[in-house]
């Protein structure tokens, strides 16, 4: 009986030479800790007398409140389609202020996969003065 070998595409992976690398993944409250931990550092710094360093904390502020608006409208998403009450229970408040305070942010432009929210993240980073 003949046997016929498989021909490798070009630019394919040899599973046999090539280990499995199993990808470290950082757990939400990790990372969490780790942000707070750098932005007590930052806090840290500024209280040791740079005065000009305070702005950067207010635009850190900016900063962390649009991401709660972008993580809620993600969660509100029909992909995940929590509530609010479920939003607001992990947000420590009732279901009336939480959507209160972030159904008006939520718009189409706020999901995830609209052109504007692709056109957005395509502005880059966010410049923070940084004296």
């Amino acid at each position: 009986m003949w046997r016929v070998d498989r021909i490798p595409r070009p630019g394919t992976v040899k599973t046999a030479l090539t280990p499995i690398r199993r990808r470290d993944t950082v757990e939400n409250p990790e990372f969490a800790a780790f942000a707070a931990r750098i932005l007590r550092a930052c806090a840290h710094r500024v209280a040791d007398g740079d005065v000009e360093g305070l702005a950067a904390l207010v635009a850190l502020r900016s900063e962390l409140d649009s991401a709660i608006a972008d993580a809620v409208a993600g969660l509100r998403h029909p992909q995940w389609a929590y509530s609010w009450s479920e939003i607001a229970r992990v947000l420590g408040t009732t279901r009336q202020a939480a959507q209160q305070r972030y159904a008006s942010k939520i718009t189409d432009s706020k999901m995830p996969d609209s052109p504007e929210a692709s056109e957005r993240d395509d502005e880059g980073p966010v410049q923070i003065p940084l004296t």
